[in-house]
């Protein structure tokens, strides 16, 4: 019984492990992105090009608020990583649970491509 649990327990783990990732990675393209388009806006205004100035104002606001939807993913990942280790005695089954996020990232990029085909 402790094997195929120990087993669940290390795919649950690789699994948020790898949501982290992508959640840190989002951060830091969002930050860069946010970066430059801030920069833009600053090099129209500067040029008086007011309408590119708003549209890279725009993208930098854009590009913020994805900066901090994805740090408060990064933070929630984080979260579900290490707490149940702190506050559990055995946290295997916790981690275990975990290995279904495997599904839902499968059930969530079938349902991607579902609509990337139809239009």
């Amino acid at each position: 019984m402790e094997l195929p649990l120990h087993i669940l327990a290390v795919s649950g783990i690789v699994a948020v492990a790898h949501q982290w990732m992508r959640s840190a990675l989002r951060v830091l393209g969002s930050g860069a992105e946010a970066y430059f388009a801030g920069a833009v806006a600053e090099t129209l205004a500067d040029r008086g090009d007011l309408t590119g100035m708003a549209e890279a104002s725009g993208a930098a606001r854009k590009a913020r608020r994805a900066r901090a939807w994805a740090f408060l993913a990064l933070v929630l990942w984080s979260v579900l990583l290490v707490l149940p280790s702190w506050i559990l005695p055995r946290p295997a089954p916790v981690y275990a649970s975990y290995a279904a996020l495997w599904v839902v990232a499968g059930i969530r990029r079938g349902v991607d491509a579902a609509k990337r085909s139809r239009s």
